[in-house]
């Protein structure tokens, strides 16, 4: 993304401040204040508070859990 769009941007929580990250999951700019570093990715606290899915694991056998 262009520096020129990002420094348009707005803090989804805050629009007095400026977007200083776009949160990968939920595609919302946040200010610094408003997002997490986890796992090399920033984001949201929402975002961050949605738990995984259980990957399924393949055994030996070939079945999947």
């Amino acid at each position: 993304m262009p520096a020129t769009l990002l420094t348009r941007s707005r803090c989804f929580r805050h629009p007095d401040r400026e977007g200083a990250v776009r949160c990968p999951g939920c595609k919302r700019d946040f200010c610094r204040e408003c997002v997490s570093e986890h796992g090399g990715r920033f984001l949201c606290a929402a975002c961050l508070a949605v738990p995984k899915e259980k990957k399924a694991v393949r055994h030996r056998s070939g079945v999947l859990e």
